[in-house]
């Protein structure tokens, strides 16, 4: 009926196919993923789960059997089914509800339950090559990394070499539990993300942050625009067209033909990324809503405000919060 419906036939399944030597196995992927953040199957963390951890384990026999066959996964190509609940591997990669997940573990006690559909394509790549990494040269620093500190010049350095331009627009956290707010968070960043590309500032990288207050991040490969825009119109023979064009773009700007094409010049409401986010998120709760912006962080912003930190701000903001400069310093080192 439910997920916690399962859990005691979880327990049982794993209680009757788990080995006694494997319990030591276990632990060890568990702290191998946790070290790493990829321990939870929550919609924050999008990582492998307790049970999860146990069926690889289960599957592979242990921790290095498991590390070496997940060096060389491929996202998509990875099917698990202890049970045989599927005729074929082809029978279950073909059920609509496992397709686009990278990584597929059929429930033992569900055959239509990918076990491991909450793991992120970025998790799963994550997991890939740490296994490699693990393999080419192990170490105890796999499960136990040296904390990590955050050094505000460093931060400065690594946001100056991009020659980018970041902006973080900062608001109030809203009272909702965690497994409804990041999706949240993610999902109104990405339409930022297009409100502001419909705008031609070109978004090359977004993130998004929560623990005291809410962050949702965009760092842009073009950030500022010419006062003035071109716009090609209908040809010069297409007279219905030439006359909606004329009408509309005249009264804004210049209208002319040009290679037998009319075309407008017309000023830009927003030349600044920034002047476009202040603008698209200064609207009433109702409208937030209307143009895509998730309920709970509609309802905060609207309700409480927000700030639109750039890259001076957001530095400063660093320098007073421990979890936001680690958050920043993780973007700025992704992939690395």
């Amino acid at each position: 009926k439910s997920a916690v419906d399962r859990t005691p036939f979880h327990n049982k399944w794993i209680a009757s196919n788990l080995k006694p030597r494997q319990s030591k196995e276990v632990r060890l992927l568990k702290q191998f993923a946790k070290a790493h953040g990829i321990y939870g199957s929550d919609t924050r963390t999008l990582g492998l789960s307790g049970y999860l951890c146990e069926l690889l384990i289960i599957h592979y026999g242990s921790f290095l059997g498991f590390i070496e066959a997940a060096s060389g996964w491929k996202p998509g190509e990875v099917l698990i089914d202890i049970q045989q609940h599927h005729e074929s591997p082809a029978d279950a990669f073909e059920k609509k509800r496992f397709k686009e997940q990278p990584l597929i573990v059929i429930d033992p006690v569900d055959m239509e339950r990918n076990v491991a559909a909450v793991v992120s394509p970025e998790n799963f790549d994550k997991l890939v090559r740490l296994c490699a990494g693990f393999l080419e040269k192990p170490s105890m620093t796999f499960f136990f990394p040296p904390k990590v500190r955050v050094n505000a010049g460093m931060l400065r350095k690594l946001v100056k070499s991009r020659d980018t331009k970041m902006i973080a627009v900062r608001f109030a956290r809203p009272d909702v539990i965690e497994d409804v707010l990041w999706p949240q968070l993610r999902r109104t960043v990405q339409r930022l993300k297009s409100i502001m590309q419909g705008y031609e500032f070109s978004v090359i990288g977004t993130d998004v942050f929560a623990d005291g207050v809410c962050a949702m991040l965009l760092e842009f490969e073009v950030w500022k625009l010419p006062r003035i825009r071109k716009l090609q119109g209908p040809g010069v023979f297409a007279k219905e067209r030439v006359d909606e064009f004329r009408k509309k773009y005249e009264k804004l700007g210049k209208v002319w033909v040009e290679d037998g094409i009319w075309v407008a010049q017309v000023p830009r409401t927003f030349t600044q990324a920034g002047q476009k986010l202040q603008d698209s998120l200064s609207d009433r709760e109702d409208q937030l809503l209307a143009k895509g912006i998730a309920s709970y962080v509609a309802g905060s912003i609207a309700a409480k405000g927000f700030d639109v930190m750039e890259e001076k701000e957001m530095l400063r903001y660093a320098s007073m919060d421990s979890q936001f400069a680690l958050f920043l310093k993780k973007y700025l080192e992704k992939g690395g």
